[in-house]
């Protein structure tokens, strides 16, 4: 009889130490499993939404013949070099998406320093999620003296998403 309880007790911790491990596997199903809209809010970013602004920027606002577009990050003054993580969902494009640091600004223009050719700045602010929206001040200046600033709202589809910007001053 003692043999018997015993062989059960042993195959009752044997399938728990089974189940215990593959508990702690992640499944084919889940390993591949797409996120869903949430798991995506919860690992959204500031980044993200300065992406999703960044790429209206340059989809609406982009000048021709330039060397490069100069960003750059920080609200109200706009004087800091984005990350490179920022910078490096942009590589490869044309013209060079590059920090504001490789850029000079002046009344007569914006050049890019590398080459001495024309370049345009890009302005990001700190984006304010809340859950699938957002907010982000965002601006463009070309020449020297054309400016614009607009207040964007972004919203969480599969990517992040710029609904719509208000221009809020130019000169």
């Amino acid at each position: 009889m003692n043999l018997i309880r015993t062989g059960r007790i042993a195959s009752f911790a044997a399938a728990a130490l089974v189940l215990a491990a593959c508990e702690s596997q992640p499944t084919a199903a889940t390993a591949g499993a797409s996120f869903t809209e949430d798991d995506r809010v919860a690992q959204s970013t500031p980044l993200d939404v300065q992406e999703a602004a960044l790429r209206w920027l340059i989809d609406n606002k982009s000048a021709t013949g330039l060397d490069a577009q100069c960003v750059s990050t920080g609200f109200p003054d706009f004087d800091a070099d984005p990350s490179s993580l920022l910078l490096d969902r942009f590589a490869g494009s044309t013209p060079a998406i590059v920090p504001l640091s490789d850029c000079t600004v002046d009344v007569s223009g914006i050049t890019y320093n590398p080459t001495g050719g024309f370049a345009q700045w890009f302005k990001l602010g700190t984006p304010v999620i809340t859950g699938r929206t957002a907010t982000i001040e965002a601006a463009m200046q070309l020449n020297g003296r054309l400016f614009e600033a607009y207040a964007c709202e972004a919203r969480l589809r599969n990517v992040w998403t710029i609904t719509g910007c208000v221009l809020t001053a130019a000169g």
